[in-house]
């Protein structure tokens, strides 16, 4: 919850890219990296829209309690908030 108002996103996020490194090596030619890579692209875009999406219908819910307002400006959606930014639901 320090680093991701969505912890289980990052986490299978996480799990993906590994799962992408650990993988990539057993690719025989160029098309199965290319394949490989666009496979993770797309995971990891449902994993973000995912996460907007429940981000947003916490927003709707929530947006009237300060606690939760504050935790929202100082976390990001998926990820350390230097590396993602958190989706503005004003």
């Amino acid at each position: 919850w320090k680093y991701s108002t969505h912890p289980n996103y990052l986490g299978e996020s996480i799990f993906w890219i590994g799962t992408y490194l650990g993988g990539i090596g057993a690719t025989e030619n160029v098309m199965q990296r290319i394949m490989s890579s666009v496979g993770l692209v797309g995971i990891l875009s449902v994993m973000k829209s995912s996460a907007g999406r429940l981000s947003a219908s916490q927003w709707k819910n929530y947006k009237d309690d300060p606690e939760f307002v504050r935790f929202r400006e100082a976390t990001s959606i998926l990820g350390p908030k230097y590396a993602t930014t958190s989706v503005s639901m004003a």
